[in-house]
């Protein structure tokens, strides 16, 4: 698994997660690698995408830190990965967008803050940011891993 000095960042990241899949014997494709301001996205389609997204996408995750690790091991200049299983993250991307957006109109009607479900950093920093350009709302995390939530509530 050596890395040649020519190799491009999304060439090294395709042939690192196609060994760790073929370990792991996963029947996929590599649907799109993409690579863009320091960060690769690969989208995989496929049979076993199901037990590779796994519970509330904890598998992809794992598999996602992994291929972050053996990429970037020894590497001054870190690469971001992304990895995605036919567009699970980019839906659940625009669904937790609607979904903020629908809680902070409720936020607005009633006054009163609404907190939502424990997230992990990514979907936080998400329901953040979608929200970040409202003047009216603010948000903020609440609690400890694994059960941080976000707090959505109007600006004093």
């Amino acid at each position: 698994m050596k890395l040649s000095l020519r190799e491009k960042p999304e060439d090294e990241a395709r042939r690192t997660l196609e060994e760790l899949l073929t370990h792991m014997k996963i029947d996929y494709q590599i649907n799109r690698v993409e690579w863009d301001n320091g960060r690769v996205r690969i989208n995989l389609t496929g049979k076993d995408m199901g037990l590779l997204i796994g519970r509330k996408g904890e598998t992809l995750n794992s598999v996602q830190f992994i291929l972050s690790l053996m990429l970037n091991r020894g590497r001054e200049e870190k690469i971001h990965v992304t990895l995605d299983v036919e567009d699970y993250r980019k839906k659940k991307e625009e669904s937790l967008e609607a979904l903020a957006i629908r809680l902070s109109d409720k936020v607005k009607k009633t006054r009163k803050n609404v907190v939502m479900r424990p997230m992990n950093s990514q979907e936080r920093r998400i329901v953040h940011t979608v929200l970040q350009g409202d003047p009216s709302i603010t948000t903020y995390s609440l609690g400890d891993e694994p059960n941080r939530k976000v707090v959505i509530s109007l600006k004093k």
